[in-house]
């Protein structure tokens, strides 16, 4: 396993090879179910059916838990509200402001959604796993924090993308 890299492939292949209970926190977000079409073949969110949809993230999701230690965390990020609705406190629905993105990538983390959770999360010098890395937020933000990531995209534009970031330290 090797740590502070972006994997390309599969995310369900590519969890069956990470190790058991090695990584401190788990901090996503799934391709929303037929909202976008990433042009790979494979891809989550194009399924036949909702039922569909949901049984391939609970296997990916099973096997983030596998990964996990077992004080790990697991944040997921599930359609948009996190943006939409006021939020008494981090236990509900959070308020946080979006910002735009240069790159090609449509739907990114905004950094500030993602800090918190790899802050308390994982600890330093920790592993912070994304299994839908995408543009490379939780990258990012995990190398921000003095946290190692490993990351896992479908789409070898996208690892790209995310790559390029890393390397020039920019979130947007």
């Amino acid at each position: 396993m090797r740590l502070n890299t972006i994997y390309a492939g599969d995310a369900l292949k590519v969890l069956k090879s990470l190790p058991s209970e090695s990584v401190n926190c788990v901090v996503t977000s799934p391709p929303y179910y037929c909202l976008r079409d990433y042009n790979v073949v494979g891809q989550i969110g194009l399924e036949n059916s909702p039922e569909e949809y949901i049984k391939n993230l609970v296997k990916i999701f099973m096997e983030c838990r596998r990964v996990l230690k077992k004080d790990g965390t697991m944040w997921i990020v599930i359609g948009k509200a996190w943006i939409e609705q006021p939020a008494r406190n981090k236990r509900s629905v959070w308020t946080v402001p979006t910002r735009g993105f240069k790159g090609t990538h449509f739907a990114t983390f905004p950094p500030d959604l993602i800090r918190s959770c790899i802050a308390a999360g994982c600890p330093p010098d920790g592993i912070v796993l994304d299994p839908f890395m995408g543009a490379g937020t939780t990258a990012l933000v995990a190398k921000e924090l003095g946290r190692n990531y490993i990351g896992i995209e479908l789409n070898k534009e996208y690892v790209k993308l995310a790559e390029e970031r890393l390397d020039f330290g920019f979130f947007y």
